[in-house]
């Protein structure tokens, strides 16, 4: 389920995004964590590719998920905060290498299947 092209971490027992949960800051952060939104784009475009490039949507939502942590996540100083809350709005502001590292592997996956511009000046900033 995706908010406003983010990934909430935690649902109901019913499948309702939870807006009260506050959890444990780092193994189970409230919100969402745009590393997750990277690592799932790229899995959603590296799908389409694989199953013979559909006409389904498959690479705009990938693209879209990406493009919103890019522009939520990145901090003034470099770097993706660790969580964003279900506004996109900054929460846990440090930053661990994982969330880079899936934001590489999300360009590169742009940059090879469905490149633009943008894609390149995230891609060189981001190293």
């Amino acid at each position: 389920m995706v908010h406003g092209s983010r990934i909430p971490e935690h649902y109901t027992q019913d499948w309702q995004v939870d807006a009260t949960y506050s959890g444990n800051p780092m193994f189970r952060p409230a919100g969402s964590t745009p590393g997750h939104s990277f690592e799932l784009g790229r899995l959603a475009i590296q799908h389409w590719d694989l199953c013979g490039r559909p006409q389904n949507g498959a690479v705009e939502r990938g693209r879209q998920l990406i493009e919103t942590a890019l522009k939520d996540a990145w901090m003034p100083n470099g770097g993706f905060c660790y969580t964003l809350d279900l506004n996109g709005t900054p929460d846990v502001t440090d930053r661990y290498w994982w969330p880079v590292t899936e934001a590489i592997g999300a360009l590169a996956v742009l940059l090879r299947l469905d490149p633009k511009p943008s894609d390149e000046n995230w891609y060189r900033k981001i190293w």
